[in-house]
Formats: C-alpha cells, sequence, structure tokens
C-alpha cells in the first residue's frame, strides 16, 4: 500500500512538473515580450567569492525570465562584467553603499524595487552588519519574492531572524548546515526528513517558505513538509550549485507565480535542476562534472 501511494504521488509530481514545463517554456504567446516574463535582480559577490552572483545570474538567464539585472560591489565589478551572461545587464550603482547607505540614493534603490519582480540575495556577499541592514531594507520595503540564499542566511543567523516576521514573499534556500544555523539546532544528518520538526517550527514563527537543501531537497511552509522526489546525483555535490539553483529559482518566481503557487515554482526548480544533472551523469564524469556543465544541459531539457 505505501508503495503504491508513492508511486502514486510522484506521478503527480510529474504531471505537475510537466505542466508548469509546458506553460512557463513551451506554450508561450507568440506576440509576447521580455516583460510578460518578469525582472529578476541579483544582488551578491565580494572579492572572496566574486563568481558567486554570476553563477546565479547564468541559471536566470536560462529560466525563462525576461531579464537579468546584477549588482555586485566596486570591487568586484571588473570580473562580474567579464564573466556575465551578455544578456545581464549591470544596474548603475555598483555597491550598496552608492545605493542606500552613504549617499543616500533610495530614490534609485527603490525604483530598483518597484521594477523587479524577484530579487536574490546574498550569494557571495561580505559578511558584515551593513550588509545585514541593507537586507533589513529589502525585507521591509520590498514586495516582490525576496530570496535569501549564501551569506544572507549567514547574516540573519548572526544578526537575528525577527525581521521575517510575517513576510509571506520571502524564500529561504539553506543547505543543512545553514539551516542548523537559521534554526539554531545541531542536528548530524544529511536526511532533510530530520530538520522537520526544527523546520515546522521555524515557518510557524515566520511565514517565510523554505527550500532545504541536499541530495535530495524538501520544501517547508506554515503548512507543509514535503520530501521532493528528485533524481539523486552526486554531481550537484560541488561549490556553486547552490548559487545555481537559487539564481534558477529567482528567475522562475520573477514570472512563473503569475500562473503557480510559490510552493509550485520552488518544488519544479529544484526538479528541473536535479534532473539536468542527473542527465550530465550520462556523458560526464561524476567526478568531474560540475554545476557549469550541470547548466549546458539545463538548456537542453
Amino acid at each position: 500500500m505505501a508503495m503504491k501511494l508513492k508511486e502514486s504521488l510522484m506521478a503527480k509530481t510529474m504531471t505537475k512538473n510537466e505542466n508548469i514545463y509546458q506553460t512557463l517554456f513551451v506554450n508561450r504567446n507568440p506576440e509576447s515580450i521580455k516583460s510578460d516574463y518578469g525582472r529578476n535582480l541579483i544582488f551578491g559577490g565580494s572579492t572572496s567569492f566574486p563568481n558567486a552572483p554570476i553563477i546565479a545570474a547564468s541559471f536566470s538567464s536560462v529560466s525563462g525570465v525576461g531579464y537579468t539585472g546584477i549588482a555586485v560591489p566596486e570591487e568586484t565589478y571588473i570580473v562580474a562584467a567579464s564573466r556575465a551572461p551578455l544578456t545581464c545587464v549591470f544596474e548603475n550603482f555598483k555597491t550598496i553603499d552608492e545605493c542606500f547607505m552613504v549617499n543616500g540614493n533610495e530614490d534609485l534603490l527603490n525604483h530598483c524595487l518597484k521594477t523587479y519582480s524577484s530579487i536574490l540575495f546574498g550569494n557571495g556577499i561580505k559578511n558584515d552588519k551593513r550588509n545585514y541592514e541593507f537586507l533589513c531594507y529589502l525585507i521591509r520595503n520590498y514586495e516582490g519574492n525576496l530570496v535569501i540564499d549564501a551569506t544572507g542566511l549567514t547574516l540573519l543567523s548572526e544578526y537575528g531572524c525577527q525581521i521575517l516576521k510575517d513576510k509571506e514573499n520571502i524564500i529561504l534556500t539553506p543547505h543543512l548546515g545553514e539551516a542548523n544555523k537559521i534554526f539554531g539546532t545541531s542536528i548530524e544528518s544529511r536526511n532533510p526528513q530530520d530538520y522537520q520538526e526544527a523546520a515546522l517550527s521555524f515557518t510557524k514563527e515566520f511565514s517565510v517558505s523554505i527550500l532545504l537543501k541536499s541530495y535530495h531537497s524538501a520544501i517547508c511552509s506554515r503548512e507543509e513538509f514535503r520530501i521532493l522526489d528528485t533524481p539523486k546525483t552526486p554531481c550537484l555535490g560541488k561549490a556553486g550549485s547552490g548559487d545555481g539553483l537559487a539564481g534558477l529559482l529567482s528567475g522562475l518566481l520573477s514570472y512563473g507565480t503569475k500562473s503557480f503557487e510559490i510552493s509550485e515554482i520552488i518544488s519544479f526548480s529544484d526538479f528541473l535542476i536535479h534532473t539536468a544533472a542527473k542527465k550530465c551523469e550520462e556523458t560526464q564524469s561524476k567526478g568531474t562534472a560540475d554545476i557549469l556543465t550541470v547548466l549546458s544541459y539545463l538548456k537542453t531539457h
């Protein structure tokens, strides 16, 4: 009985993902223009991790989004600009100070908040109090879908999560180590199922959605904790995989929520990247493949 139930749930999941795929990627109006498919802005990067937001932008650019913008620190701009997808646009401000903290250019920042339908924050960004204050500004003022990943999660765990109260437009994407910091736990397990109690407790206190990343992932909200039945593959067990998934997710969220629930888009993005990574195994060595190798298989999904 349990096996039949699992097979039934898997079939429903595949049908739903196929429906989303057809809706977002295939059945597009021939008279549509780029503004019909949303705008995604990525805040990230530092001298230690200059390429993290570029990996995210590379996956955003193949998510079907109409427009991907990037905002990086000035000291990483040349590196980022030389490696970013040619279709991406760098915002006028090159540093957080320029757009908000020092010069007080809140008009420029608020224009961006109104222009972009999704924002990804945190990939490779420097861990300091000023960036936390900027993240808090985004959380308070941004009304679109805000994905917080990587160092953005570290900032919340170190400086406080209370800012997340009653913010249903926030999506957190921690791997299990980051989840322990966010939840205030010390669970020693690679199985996301073992984090269920802590994740549900967190989402009951805060209204956020969570994609808990591991060899297979889980999605959590106030209403549910659900293991995502995606292919397991070591091709995603390398640095940068989380950046790629976060970029893909934020790109899909920028326009996909016109037709589907946030939880469905989260599940679909995880399904896409795991499926592409599994396809990568067919022609690439599992040990030599990395997230940029997987990107080429995502394009031909």
